[in-house]
This record gives structure tokens, sequence and C-alpha cells, in this order.
């Protein structure tokens, strides 16, 4: 095949895909599918209010669910492969170590003494899971029993943890995903809870959560990849363009930067102001640094342009900025720190 002929494939393809999403789309508003409790509360991203509540509030044998162990019992065998963990001892969130750390959740059975930490967007601290290691391998020895030690590392995506978090030692612990992990024990949940509509629909609304924090499609939208994608050319077009959507998505939003500054400045009203490109630090980027840095700027990063002017003996500020965890522009005057005072949504 010719790369002009794939590159019209593509393109054509692509359309399609397009069209196929916007239908899936407006399926799901119908439906009310983008109504989330989690998202409307913004608390998506808070690993101890939103994430390590609701999961412990589910593994708690006398949780408010009253299910008994039936959610810890699938956590154990869907979320971290155990089947043969015999009798469930111990459930225990923000479980205090000996040197005064705290291990997200600590699951003691017969068979295993369990620790998971969970990271959402906090960063590892020294010597974390190495220590969390040495605490569960203690507590073993002091019960005098045969129990293995079994620490797990959950992320959005299953990354690796620092070396100075486990100290080099990456046999030490197992990886896991809220993506892959948690998604596949909460569907099971939801299985198991049919008959249970104040549950399931909770779990739904949680499901949904990791969905959207994880960037994982709906199964309509999976399908029509998977037609999409039917050819080795085609297969191949869609690794480089995976491989280099970031870069390029970057580069658009930096010229949306700089394009909205080039209008500002030939404003008759504000021309004469200077127009400054910051991130959510007070570091000034140029449009080469956006570009450059946007693959790592997190999502509760916000990348904006401002002025500042002082008018009456005050610091006045005005900004636009966005920021990437909501699909809006905000317009911000500011001279005491007071709040946007309107936030437009995006067009």
């Amino acid at each position: 095949m010719s790369e002009s002929v794939l590159d019209n494939l593509i393109k054509e393809k692509l359309i399609q895909l397009q069209g196929k999403i916007e239908t899936i789309k407006q399926i799901k508003q119908a439906k009310g599918e983008d109504f989330n409790l989690f998202s409307i509360l913004e608390m998506e991203r808070l690993e101890v209010e939103t994430h390590s509540k609701f999961i412990y509030e589910l593994i708690n044998s006398r949780g408010s669910h009253h299910q008994g162990e039936l959610y810890l019992r699938l956590f154990l065998s869907e979320a971290l492969g155990l089947n043969d963990f015999g009798e469930i001892k111990n459930v225990e969130r923000e479980s205090l170590t000996t040197n005064n750390r705290r291990i997200d959740f600590a699951i003691e059975t017969d068979k295993y003494q369990i620790g998971i930490e969970m990271k959402i967007d906090a960063g590892d601290q020294d010597h974390q899971l190495k220590d969390y290691y040495d605490e569960l391998g203690e507590r073993v020895r002091t019960s005098k029993t045969e129990q293995e030690v079994m620490l797990y590392y959950l992320t959005l995506d299953g990354s690796e943890a620092s070396d100075e978090s486990d100290g080099g030692n990456k046999d030490k612990y197992a990886r896991i995903s809220f993506r892959d992990n948690i998604a596949r024990w909460i569907e099971v949940c939801i299985e198991k809870s049919v008959m249970l509509p104040p549950i399931r629909e909770s779990l739904v609304q949680y499901g949904n959560l990791i969905k959207n924090l994880t960037g994982q499609t709906t199964e309509e939208v999976q399908m029509e990849v998977e037609k999409m994608i039917d050819t080795p050319e085609m297969a191949e077009a869609a690794t480089l363009m995976a491989q280099n959507i970031g870069k390029v998505w970057a580069k658009r939003e930096a010229l949306f930067w700089e394009k909205l500054i080039g209008e500002l400045q030939d404003d008759k009203y504000v021309k004469n102001m200077q127009w400054k490109i910051l991130p959510d630090t007070d570091h000034e980027l140029n449009i080469d640094e956006i570009y450059n840095t946007r693959e790592s700027v997190t999502k509760s990063d916000f990348i904006s342009i401002s002025f500042k002017q002082k008018v009456n003996e005050t610091n006045i500020e005005f900004s636009i900025y966005e920021r990437n965890d909501q699909d809006e522009i905000y317009c911000q005057l500011d001279s005491v720190g007071a709040a946007p005072m309107w936030t437009p949504r995006r067009s």
C-alpha cells in the first residue's frame, strides 16, 4: 500500500471514528451517564477523602453495605490475584507502623500479611515501600506464623515506585493499577450487587470515575477502534500516532496561547499590557517551553496568561487560564486573592 493511499485511508477512518464517538457521546448524555457525584463534588483525585475511604468502606466487613466479607473476598481475588488466602483476620486503613508511618491498607489472613500503598498524585517518600515491607515482615515474626508478606503498589496505570521508595528492590512488591485491577474488582462487585440498587449505583459511579481517571474508552468506542485497526499497516500507523500524540497536542495548545496573546496585544483596550505565560509556579514559560514540557504536566496543573498592574497603590492581576482537570477556560480579576469572576465553558 502506497504512503499516500495509507494517509487517505487513515484520515477517512479517523473521520468515521469521530462520527461514531460523537454518536456514542450523545447516547451517553441522553442516558444520564455523564452525571457523576465524584466529579460534581470535585473529588476525583483525592486519595484519602475519595479513593481510600470508598475502597475501605467496601473491604471493611462491618461497612455500611452490610454484606460482610463479600467485597473484601472479591478484592483479594480480583484486585490482588489471591485465591487461597484462608481466614481473614483483620483489615485496617492507615495502619500505623512502628516508625510512625501509615500503610494505606493492611490486610491479615491466615496465609498473608498484606500491605497496599496507593498513589494518585502524591509522590513517593524516602524508603516508604522498603519500610512497609520490613514492617509486614516484623508482623509475621511477631505472629509466629508461616504467613507470606505481600506488598502492593497501587497507581492509576501500574507504574513502578521510585528507587528512593523501594530501595531499588523491585521484587519486594507487586504493581497493580486502578485501570486494570481495581476496575475489574469494581465490575465484579457490580455483578454481585444486582439486588442492592443503592450499592450497585454507587459502584457504577465509582467505576465510571476510574475510567475517566485512567483514560479508558467505553466498550462501544473500543469496538469501533478494533474495526479501524484491521491491517498491519493500520496498526503501525496507530502506534506511531499514539507515540506522538502528546507532543502534537502540546504544540497545538502552545499555538493557542500564542494566538490569544496576539489577539489581546492587538486589542485597543489592553494592547499596552505586558502579557506573560505562566504555569502553576512563578516561573514564566515561553511557547517553546510549553511545547517541550507539556507531557510532564500533571492534571492538577494549569497554564495561564496574565498581566499585573498597580492601580491606586493596589496590585491588580488579570488572568486567563486553563486547568487540565476541567474542560473550562477561566477568567480571573484578582487584587487580594479573589475567586474567579466568571467561568465560561470552553467552546
